[in-house]
C-alpha cells in the first residue's frame, strides 16, 4: 500500500497519532491498538490525544467503558514505547484543568476538549512538524480539517485515516484480525463510525517504508 523507497533513500518513519479518532475506534476491538507497533516505527502521540482518550463522556453520551478501559490497559503496558508530544493546546488545557481543580471544581466551568476548533488543528500541525523534522512520518488522523491542513505542509509524510490504517495492516502486514475489522466496527459503532472522505482515503508520499 505504501511504496518502497528508492535504493539508498531508506528511512524508517515515525508513526504519529495526531487525532483521538483512530484511538477511539481501535479501542473497540481487542488487541487492535497493538497494531500500531506492527510497522516497527517509533510511536508518537500528541498530548491532546491522550487527554481526549481519557475524557469521560458528557451526560447522556455513550459511556464506552470497555473501550476506555482497553485504552488505559494498553497505554499502561506500552507507555515506555510511546513518546507523548507536548503541544500548546494540550499544555493550555492542562493549565486550565489545574486551575479548575484548585478552584474546587465548580460545576459548569470544567475545561472542555470536545470542540477546540482551530487551536486543535494548529496543535496537530505543530506536532507533525516536531515529529518529522528532517525525517519521515506516517500520520494517523481522521479529523478532516486537520487532514486538509496537513496536506499543505511541505513535509515528507504519509497521511491516513483509521479505515486505511486497518487496510494497511491486512494487506501489507498480513494481520488476519484486520481483514474483517472494519465490518466489525460498523456493527459496533453504526453511524458513529467515520468512513473518511471517499475521494481521499489516503495521502501517500513517495518515500515509503524501509
Amino acid at each position: 500500500m505504501i511504496a518502497k523507497p528508492e535504493p539508498g533513500q531508506e528511512k524508517k518513519p515515525k508513526l504519529l497519532i495526531a487525532d483521538n479518532g483512530p484511538i477511539s475506534v481501535l479501542s473497540e476491538i481487542d488487541g487492535a491498538l497493538d497494531w500500531l507497533f506492527k510497522p516497527g516505527c517509533d510511536v508518537w502521540m500528541t498530548d491532546m490525544v491522550l487527554i481526549e482518550a481519557r475524557r469521560r463522556p458528557k451526560p447522556g453520551g455513550r459511556e464506552r467503558k470497555a473501550a476506555r478501559a482497553s485504552f488505559e490497559n494498553w497505554f499502561a503496558r506500552n507507555k515506555h514505547l510511546i513518546k507523548v508530544v507536548d503541544t500548546t493546546t494540550g499544555e493550555g488545557f492542562i493549565r486550565n484543568m489545574t486551575l479548575w481543580e484548585m478552584a474546587g471544581r465548580p460545576e459548569g466551568y470544567e475545561p472542555n476538549t470536545a470542540n477546540l476548533g482551530e487551536a486543535s488543528v494548529l496543535s496537530k500541525l505543530e506536532a507533525i512538524r516536531e515529529t518529522v523534522a528532517d525525517q519521515t512520518a506516517v500520520v494517523l488522523m481522521d479529523d478532516r480539517n486537520g487532514r486538509a491542513a496537513a496536506k499543505a505542509l511541505q513535509l515528507n509524510i504519509d497521511l491516513m485515516g483509521t479505515q486505511t490504517f486497518i487496510s494497511w495492516m491486512a494487506e501489507d502486514f498480513k494481520v488476519k484480525e484486520a481483514e474483517n475489522a472494519w465490518v466489525t466496527l460498523q456493527a459496533i459503532l453504526g453511524k458513529e463510525l467515520d468512513h473518511g472522505e471517499e475521494d481521499d482515503p489516503v495521502y501517500v508520499r513517495n518515500y515509503g517504508m524501509s
